[in-house]
């Protein structure tokens, strides 16, 4: 069990993923799947995606948290998007400029 889902189930906050297409486990990768290779920094993506299912469940406190990824297709190429949605108190507009920079945090938003 993962410590978000731990976190959720104590919180008695729904956790719940959801990969439409895309293989998720090893075995049946190229079994018909949709498993797109991705060039990106490994561990970056896992901080990113892990600090956001934290902040979720941290800012949560009663509702559900629902992690998510697709595969779009464009005119250049597929991309995989990953969303994070979310029934906590959301954050303000003044701070989403603070977002996705080095170093940057939020204060509570209450």
């Amino acid at each position: 069990m993962s410590i978000q889902r731990k976190q959720a189930d104590d919180n008695g906050i729904e956790f719940t993923s959801e990969f439409p297409g895309i293989a998720q486990t090893p075995e049946i990768v190229g079994q018909g799947e949709h498993s797109p290779m991705i060039c990106a920094d490994e561990q970056r993506i896992i901080q990113i995606i892990l600090n956001l299912q934290q902040n979720a469940l941290k800012f949560t406190e009663e509702g559900s948290v629902t992690v998510s990824a697709q595969i779009l297709s464009e005119e250049d190429g597929e991309f995989l998007q990953v969303s994070i949605a979310d029934t906590g108190v959301g954050i303000r507009d003044e701070d989403k400029g603070k977002l996705f920079k080095l170093f940057g945090f939020l204060e509570d938003s209450e």
